[in-house]
């Protein structure tokens, strides 16, 4: 295929007939270094160009995708303005002008070719007037004494015919545009015309801008903050675009959302404050892009029914901090859908755009912006919080243990193995054994942090890499002081999550319903034993010496929840050759040990036990289990230095946080979750 030279191509560009091609005050869009086989090359020309001199460029494309169309969101045109059609070879090419600069296009011998329209685009041919007056911005200068007269209260008409008289240039290509066009008013039919008395007030912030920019004298208000006492106050929001529904060429509403608030700004052109190009801005906005919105608080008569405050702000000023792409990998709005509005659109017989969960970590960052991922991850650090108040209330303290360790702190094998050095090395399945010598050192200590586990645990509930809430305390008067200690602490966190989170679970509930979580004011207490007679009577084997399996673990917190009316109970006097070596055994049966598990929802989340605190005893269990002396002779070296009675437990975050909530997989709790398929993002 035959391709135009580059000679060719700078003719074509630069080939004018009109009177003023040496004017300075104009950029006319340079010839291309390279030719244009593709339409996406001449699209990235046309947009990096437009870029440099102060244009956003959006592509469009049609419905059926015959065509795209590429837009100047800047500039102050009307929707028939400011576009370029790039169509197929036999296609008639309706091309219309681009403020500023009319730009066109068209395709000859293969190669996509630049050119400069007619502005009267219904009659005559196509030439380069990119050097005309016509294609000018208006200059400072200009712009100062329209603004003048507009506020002096002349007519748009008495404003050009003063323009006219000290611009002779200006003046021809006035007249003839009227010749076309008759006595229509100016402002309204070429809005290229028309000054935008409120361009400062609306546009992308650079960085420098983002810097620099007056937005109000106030500072920035929080929509959750937004209510009817702040009715005539002006206020400053930055949010997300959660959506966009334009009414018309001079009114336009933006919904913004922050956390699982939402709040409606109303941009309607106002004399002064917001004109028609700002609301074609405004309509041009991507959703989820960031804003900066400054306007006066209004309490409307009727109920907001698109958002969660029932107040509004009429917007003055909006400026986009960050532009979202136009095109997301799925609809924020479709990933917050419910499984039963799901169910209830089938059986409608209707369809519904579904976000399945193979979708969503893919695309993390976006999902967690659905309201029930901000009620997860802010009740989740609500948890972490109140656990940490309650145990410093009791004189506990925060301490932290390393991560990389020598040996498997549980005696198993399921650790992730590294080189460390030089030396063999592994990541804390959990802090078991550093926070025991901390026990003995300041008598109460916990812990929040990671713990690595390399099962190959491909369930509902297991990771390979989560948060721990760990525990360890000095033991007064035996093994029931931490079975109480338990009861106490988790009834206690109960309590305060409930009272203090109610628009969290809220917000999660609207997504994944779940019913709250029910517990007695006194936890109830199972010894293994007797869980293990439950099962029997309900007719399930189920052996006294075995440990539980997830299956078996349900169907029991079925019959205490059927029984005993909760979600929540402690088992404990556990098999000991289900615990590890450090569990000390029971006196008055040495098969089972001073150990304890408890359930949430039929599930386990937490572990604990009283600890051998005697070096010799710890020795012999450790030999038992078959587990290397050596490897953990600091540790065992603490307890020959003098070690209290002790115990402690451990609970998994993301598991608590998915029975409480009574989700159906961790994964949902966890932001950026770590399993044994997933090591990325």
């Amino acid at each position: 295929m035959d391709v135009q030279s580059q000679d060719e191509v700078v003719d074509e560009f630069n080939n004018s007939d009109s009177e003023c091609n040496n004017s300075d005050s104009n950029k006319m869009l340079p010839p291309p270094e390279e030719k244009f086989q593709y339409r996406d090359e001449l699209l990235n020309y046309v947009r990096n160009f437009a870029m440099t001199q102060g244009y956003m460029i959006t592509i469009k494309r049609s419905e059926k995708d015959r065509r795209v169309v590429l837009g100047c969101d800047r500039g102050g045109t009307y929707k028939s303005n400011g576009y370029i059609s790039l169509q197929k070879r036999k296609t008639k090419s309706r091309l219309i002008s681009c403020p500023f600069q009319m730009l066109g296009v068209k395709k000859s011998d293969g190669l996509w070719v630049l050119k400069l329209k007619n502005p009267d685009h219904n009659h005559g041919p196509w030439k380069d007037i990119s050097s005309h007056p016509f294609c000018r911005r208006f200059s400072e200068e200009e712009i100062l004494r329209i603004k003048e007269m507009n506020v002096a209260g002349f007519q748009p008409r008495q404003i050009l015919d003063a323009l006219k008289q000290s611009n002779p240039n200006l003046q021809a290509v006035l007249t003839d545009v009227y010749n076309v066009k008759g006595k229509i008013r100016l402002e309204n039919r070429y809005p290229i015309y028309a000054p935008d008395l409120s361009a400062s007030n609306y546009g992308d912030l650079s960085i420098e801008e983002f810097e620099s920019k007056k937005v109000g004298d106030h500072e920035r208000a929080t929509i959750e903050s937004l209510s009817n006492e702040l009715k005539g106050k002006e206020v400053w929001v930055r949010a997300r675009v959660h959506s966009i529904r334009e009414v018309s060429k001079n009114m336009v509403f933006l919904i913004l959302k922050e956390k699982w608030y939402t709040l409606q700004c109303v941009v309607t052109v106002t004399q002064g404050f917001v004109s028609q190009q700002m609301v074609k801005y405004v309509s041009a906005l991507g959703v989820d892009s960031f804003v900066d919105v400054y306007g006066v608080v209004v309490v409307p008569g009727i109920l907001i029914k698109g958002a969660s405050q029932q107040v509004e702000i009429q917007a003055k000023k909006v400026y986009c901090v960050n532009r979202a792409v136009q095109y997301l990998p799925f609809n924020l709005e479709d990933a917050a859908q419910s499984e039963s509005e799901f169910l209830s659109v089938e059986q409608a017989g209707e369809q519904i755009a579904r976000v399945i969960q193979e979708t969503r970590p893919k695309h993390r960052f976006l999902e967690l912006g659905t309201p029930a991922n901000q009620g997860i991850f802010h009740f989740k650090y609500q948890i972490e919080e109140v656990f940490r108040h309650f145990l410093s209330s009791k004189g506990f303290i925060g301490v932290h243990t390393p991560k990389l360790v020598a040996g498997a702190s549980e005696g198993g094998s399921s650790v992730f193995k590294l080189e460390y050095k030089g030396q063999p090395a592994c990541l804390a399945q959990s802090p078991q054994l550093h926070k025991q010598m901390l026990a003995g050192q300041f008598s109460r200590v916990f812990e929040i942090g990671p713990a690595f586990r390399a099962e190959d645990s491909y369930t509902h509930r297991h990771l390979c890499e989560f948060i721990s809430l760990d525990v360890e305390m000095e033991v007064e008067k035996g093994y029931f002081e931490l079975l109480d200690f338990v009861d106490w602490l988790f009834v206690s966190i109960f309590d305060e999550l409930n009272e203090r989170c109610k628009k969290e679970l809220a917000a999660i509930n609207e997504q994944y319903p779940f019913e709250p979580l029910k517990y007695l004011r006194k936890t109830l207490r199972l010894t293994f034993e007797e869980g293990i007679q439950m099962l029997r009577e309900a007719g399930i084997e189920a052996d006294l010496l075995g440990d539980l399996n997830i299956e078996t673990e349900r169907k029991l917190g079925q019959i205490v929840r059927d029984k005993f009316n909760t979600d929540f109970y402690i088992l404990h006097r556990y098999p000991l050759a289900l615990r590890p070596f450090y569990t000390l055994p029971c006196s008055d049966n040495t098969s089972f040990g001073r150990s304890f598990d408890v359930f949430m929802r039929g599930e386990e989340i937490i572990s604990g036990g009283q600890r051998i605190h005697i070096p010799q005893l710890l020795v012999y269990r450790a030999k038992a289990c078959g587990i290397d002396t050596n490897a953990f002779s600091d540790y065992l070296d603490s307890f020959w230095y003098g070690m209290p009675a002790h115990g402690g437990f451990g609970c998994g975050l993301e598991r608590l946080v998915m029975l409480f909530c009574g989700l159906d997989d961790i994964r949902k709790v966890s932001a950026f979750p770590r399993d044994p398929y997933r090591l990325t993002p």
